[in-house]
């Protein structure tokens, strides 16, 4: 890619790929880190895998996906839609944002789950709004990061109804401690703390 040295953004899958304008205007999303992420030194490399913003020419202003007693997935190198409609029937879906391809400023996931499951996965470099209403179900945002997207990010704000059925908004950041670094961290803490309390 022009600029970044980073030829990775362009996977032989994707269906821009071989544009000229749009390789030239496209730009990775890149992730504002805290000071207290214990992996920090791969925040460079992750961001530039991550999701891309494209031109506004090659953002679709509507799409979507409908799921009937079935399961709908979509991941990989793919494009967000300003607009993108669920429907999910008895069904199930999953959207994987981590790689996507979207345009700046705003775009909106409306969702219709009726006993159906609807997850979505956002990486860390995208601001999310969770706006669901459920009706004996469940529409809820998890987020458990080390680092946070810059103000300026795109925006992705997910919203709908969930009548008896599950939908769950995922904010994933691949550079986070596991939870067995985690368990490790806790540990060097306390035996931090003992020895502080013995000297």
């Amino acid at each position: 890619m022009p600029g970044t040295g980073n030829d990775t953004l362009w996977r032989r899958g994707s269906p821009l790929r071989a544009d000229p304008a749009f390789r030239n205007a496209a730009t990775p999303v890149i992730v504002s880190l805290t000071v207290t992420n214990p992996r920090s030194d791969l925040a460079v490399a992750t961001a530039l895998a991550g999701p891309v913003l494209i031109p506004d020419a090659y953002v679709p202003d509507r799409g979507g996906v409908t799921s009937i007693m079935s399961a709908v997935s979509r991941n990989g190198e793919w494009v967000l839609p300003r607009i993108f409609r669920v429907v999910a029937v008895m069904g199930e879906v999953e959207l994987d944002l981590s790689h996507v391809q979207l345009g700046a400023g705003l775009s909106e996931i409306e969702i219709v789950s009726v006993m159906a499951n609807v997850t979505i996965i956002v990486p860390h470099n995208l601001r999310v709004q969770c706006e669901g209403h459920p009706v004996m179900g469940e529409f809820r945002l998890k987020s458990k990061v080390a680092s946070a997207a810059l103000a300026d990010a795109p925006l992705v704000r997910v919203r709908g109804t969930a009548f008896m059925a599950g939908v769950t908004v995922k904010v994933v950041d691949p550079i986070a401690p596991d939870w067995r670094e985690r368990r490790r961290l806790r540990k060097r803490a306390r035996e931090q703390e003992d020895r502080e309390l013995d000297g």
